[in-house]
């Protein structure tokens, strides 16, 4: 059970890092117009790069507080009660710390949208592709949690598949709208449906 523990916590830690790391780099890449050398004026920042900093920002909030609840919660109590061995566990790792690594280069892409929508695309079918492959669906108490939360992630990949397959022009203000719409949804969509597993009242 240490080495368990221990194996969580450095995992814990490494996504901590790359959290704080990411969100430094998105804000680095934002007030100096991706140049590194310079901050530039506030009110001479792309109207579009801020709002991809906004979106990123929840995200890496909502992915890193949804993963450490999962590895707190999740994880820890299925060990408890079914042993679980040491393949689940790694791809529990691995795709954790795959998801923080795509936050990670998604921060550099902040003033090119259609690389922007495509890493966080591949970010929804990651997570989907583990949720679906590794979660417990016997467990009901958290897979109806992980189940809404997987279609509400479905949902918006689908959608950001489906804009990319009608070739809009991607440099342009209806590509930029539509995917930046679907993305925003996804996140306020998931806020809502796991409110209370984000931030449970003290009964």
């Amino acid at each position: 059970m240490d080495s368990f523990k221990s194996t969580l916590d450095s995992l814990k830690s490494i996504i901590t890092l790359l959290a704080g790391l990411t969100i430094t780099n998105s804000s680095i890449i934002l007030l100096t117009d991706n140049s590194y050398s310079r901050v530039v004026n506030i009110d001479s920042l792309p109207l579009q790069s801020i709002l991809l900093y906004f979106v990123i920002i929840i995200n890496i909030v909502r992915f890193y507080h949804g993963n450490t609840k999962h590895i707190d919660i999740e994880i820890v109590s299925e060990q408890e009660t079914r042993k679980i061995g040491g393949i689940k566990l790694a791809a529990d790792f691995f795709s954790i710390l795959l998801q923080s690594i795509i936050f990670s280069i998604m921060s550099f892409y902040l003033n090119n949208n259609e690389t922007f929508v495509a890493i966080f695309t591949v970010l929804l079918g990651i997570d989907i592709f583990w949720y679906i492959t590794t979660n417990n669906f016997a467990d009901k108490k958290h897979y109806d949690h992980q189940k809404r939360w997987t279609i509400n992630n479905l949902i918006a990949f689908v959608v950001l598949l489906l804009i990319f397959l009608i070739k809009l022009d991607t440099s342009s203000s209806l590509f930029f709208v539509l995917a930046y719409i679907t993305i925003l949804l996804n996140t306020i969509i998931d806020y809502i449906i796991s409110w209370k597993y984000y931030f449970p009242s003290i009964n």
